[in-house]
């Protein structure tokens, strides 16, 4: 009888072998080893890609399958940041001006470049606000001369109190709301298990295009929907804490302030308190005298803001990004002149 089951076993695990690598050669992209990834640069301390590396960007529902590549540097950007100029425009943020999901050229850096015809570098990363001064300081380690910057603020992770332990990062002082220990088991295997199989991929592909059996993986807590939003409700020591970092970001570049809300302003259980938070650290910055660009009541004026994310991700599609270059454009326009 044991004998029997070690060989179903055996021969289930050599079916799923051989089916995990059929998938790889007959479709390239659902492969984890072409996927995107980030790594910790050992001397600045920040996430890059892989420098001179081309990678895809693939979510399993459907919402988006993009190239990603990045430059020497680790930067998605067809440009050297080495060339930037004082009159060029840099944005940096984390994974919104990254561009999450959509094409490079559909990215609001870019889209901005194209309405003002102001060269713009794209330094953005998966980072905090720690991460964007060191980006800051790693592209004028390359010889980039800055001046004019867009900071992206996210404010899902982005506000935080960054002055409550120095050697740790903003992330890591987020508080998320605390999840029973079998949802948490099962977001560890679905991890693994897009970083590891491409059968996965192809599987849970499939499955997410059928109702019924998309509503079970939600239920089973291996697909999220974009109702479950566990950030942008900071306190008000992480208000002023943020809001104090951004003064002092200021003294040192041109700085223009551009607020990406949480989306639980419109969706989840906690709106009010969230769309107060969102209030609260806006008049925070205002009160210092910085330059800010709400992009809250920009998509709220559209009447759809839900409608600039993605259908299961909470970022950006490409319109999101051309109402937000738009936007920037309109706002900046004495700043953000052709040079003569």
């Amino acid at each position: 009888m044991l004998s029997r089951f070690v060989l179903i076993v055996a021969a289930s695990a050599f079916a799923l072998l051989v089916s995990e690598y059929s998938v790889r050669l007959a479709v390239p992209k659902y492969d984890p080893a072409g996927h995107i990834a980030f790594f910790v640069d050992p001397a600045t301390g920040i996430q890059l890609g892989k420098p001179n590396s081309k990678t895809r960007q693939i979510k399993n529902s459907g919402d988006y399958d993009v190239e990603v590549v990045f430059n020497r540097h680790g930067l998605r950007d067809s440009r050297d940041v080495a060339n930037g100029r004082a009159e060029n425009l840099y944005v940096v943020g984390d994974s919104f001006a990254f561009g999450w999901g959509v094409k490079q050229d559909e990215r609001f850096s870019s889209v901005l470049e194209n309405l003002t015809g102001r060269q713009v570098y794209n330094i953005a990363t998966t980072e905090n606000f720690d991460g964007y001064e060191r980006l800051l300081a790693y592209s004028a380690g390359q010889g980039a001369k800055i001046r004019d910057v867009i900071l992206a603020i996210n404010m899902i992770d982005d506000v935080q109190d960054y002055g409550a332990a120095s050697k740790k990062t903003a992330r890591s002082l987020a508080k998320p709301v605390p999840e029973p220990p079998v949802a948490i088991t099962l977001q560890r295997v679905k991890q693994f298990l897009i970083t590891h199989s491409a059968l996965y991929f192809l599987a849970t592909s499939a499955i997410g295009s059928i109702d019924v059996l998309r509503r079970v993986l939600i239920r089973l807590g291996f697909v999220k929907t974009l109702n479950a939003v566990t950030g942008g409700r900071p306190g008000d020591l992480a208000v002023r804490s943020t809001a104090d970092r951004i003064l002092a970001l200021s003294k040192r570049y041109n700085l223009t302030v551009m607020l990406i809300p949480s989306r639980g302003i419109w969706v989840g259980g906690n709106r009010q308190a969230t769309a107060d938070a969102h209030t609260k650290f806006g008049d925070e910055l205002r009160r210092r005298g910085l330059a800010v660009i709400d992009m809250r009541s920009v998509m709220e004026a559209t009447g759809n803001p839900m409608g600039f994310h993605f259908l299961n991700d909470g970022h950006w599609r490409p319109r999101g990004h051309a109402l937000a270059a738009q936007t920037l454009a309109d706002k900046l326009k004495l700043r953000l002149q052709r040079p003569e």
